[in-house]
């Protein structure tokens, strides 16, 4: 591992200027006091990422370590062994002694910029990747997105952090984090005392994540709903304990898992390529990605993967879903429009058993995730906001690079904006037929083009 303030020290040695940034940073104290307290260490290739396994399990699941089960390493390394390429770890981590600490899980990104020039960046591992996802070109699996501390040692951390972005800006042309909640720790504990130095921060409002704080009986969150939705959900509920008309079961080995993520694939991939988009299994290294690590999550016993089967036996709905900590993260749905047992919702049922389920075994929150569908905001209103930090370099050199990386960026979402269109004319074609596709494909476009619109 290269300790971090070699970097650091080299680099503002070479610059030779100081920042006057840094000194208004909490409490005063300097980088080389900070690092003469605790041991900070960067990892940068994968077996030195593989290497601290039991010490990144260790600290996430604390009890009083805030984490999102997108910030376990089982998720993390996964997202990293798929979507690495082009890529090199840039994992700042801090020790006391033999104790894992803090964790700043960045990869460093290098763009040609029109062959003139090299545009360095940091980014969270999790982030979005390329390809077509669902209706977009560039797709996140991750919707939560941070930096791990002990609470222990949140001030420490803190500052050194501060002080790193601060005196990075030397080395690094922006630096950017996605996904991160206002409910997070770099949000509420790192961005105040990064703005409170002056520095140029841009925030980008993301999605909006929907939950539900769990009360202490079903009966009481029900009582809370509007009439038709608190019907709905019975309703679903009792097609399957009084009617009988389907059944619901839990993945609970290895041997349904594979099984079972095929229906999850062939119902999600239906329902998307119906509405005429690839869907996000059009990846296939998304779909390694998320069979490979809900079998990891299996095995520790967080995946939480219901189906619901008719009486042939034809699964019509899926809800695949985790349990990290206090929180169920309800992560996505799949159901069959076309089947006869769509009037009774089985995807409705299946949140209804969820919910119960939840509420038995004293969950605190049901996190529906990222998006605003129409069917989240009928059963809450409760939400949190999703976040983008970027921050650019002050110096005037990288001021000009970062000239040159938004256009670049602007032109590459253009050309990714092209290439999912291409998708989207194979998704019709496979749908309709090489010609017949035509009418169906330009209707689509207009109703894209009205949403938007309006």
């Amino acid at each position: 591992m290269i300790e971090l303030n070699e970097i650091v020290e080299a680099e503002e040695a070479r610059k030779n200027s100081g920042n006057e940034h840094a000194s208004k940073i909490s409490n005063g104290h300097s980088f080389s006091k900070l690092t003469n307290r605790l041991r900070v260490e960067l990892i940068t290739d994968d077996k030195e990422f593989e290497a601290i396994a039991v010490e990144w399990t260790r600290l996430v699941e604390k009890p009083e370590v805030k984490a999102t089960v997108f910030q376990t390493y089982e998720w993390q390394h996964g997202w990293w062994s798929f979507f690495s390429k082009g890529k090199k770890p840039h994992i700042i981590t801090i020790w006391d002694s033999k104790k894992l600490v803090g964790i700043i899980p960045f990869f460093e990104e290098n763009i040609s910029l029109f062959g003139l020039y090299q545009f360095k960046r940091l980014k969270l591992i999790g982030g979005e990747i390329s390809g077509a996802g669902g209706q977009f070109s560039r797709y996140s699996p991750s919707d939560y997105l941070d930096i791990i501390i002990d609470s222990d040692y949140k001030n420490q951390v803190r500052e050194l952090l501060c002080s790193y972005i601060l005196r990075g800006q030397a080395y690094f042309d922006e630096i950017e984090l996605s996904e991160l909640s206002d409910q997070g720790v770099f949000i509420n504990d790192i961005l105040p005392a990064l703005e409170a130095a002056n520095l140029t921060v841009v925030k980008t409002k993301g999605e909006m994540c929907p939950g539900i704080s769990l009360p202490n009986s079903l009966d009481a969150y029900m009582d809370d709903l509007d009439g038709k939705v608190r019907y709905q959900l019975r309703y679903s509920k009792r097609a399957v304990t009084e009617k009988e008309l389907f059944s619901v079961k839990n993945v609970s080995d290895e041997n349904e898992l594979d099984s079972a993520f095929n229906h999850f694939i062939n119902l999600h991939q239906k329902r998307w390529n119906m509405q005429g988009y690839p869907g996000i299994f059009h990846n296939q290294k998304f779909e390694d990605f998320l069979k490979i690590t809900a079998g990891k999550f299996l095995k520790k016993g967080i995946l939480k993967f219901t189906l619901a089967f008719d009486n042939n036996e034809k699964c019509i709905a899926v809800d695949f879903a985790f349990t990290f900590k206090d929180k169920v993260y309800d992560y996505q749905k799949a159901f069959d429009i076309e089947s006869d047992l769509a009037k009774y919702s089985p995807g409705k049922s299946l949140f209804y058993f969820m919910l119960e389920d939840a509420i038995n075994k004293d969950m605190n929150y049901l996190d529906l995730m990222r998006g605003d569908e129409r069917y989240k905001m009928k059963v809450t209103n409760e939400y949190s906001q999703n976040w983008k930090i970027s921050i650019p370099s002050f110096s005037r050199l990288n001021g000009l690079k970062y000239k040159f990386f938004q256009l670049h960026q602007r032109l590459n979402n253009l050309f990714n904006r092209i290439a999912l269109e291409f998708v989207l004319i194979q998704v019709h074609q496979h749908q309709f037929g090489k010609l017949k596709f035509i009418p169906n494909y330009m209707s689509f476009i207009k109703e894209r083009l009205s949403e938007k619109l309006g």
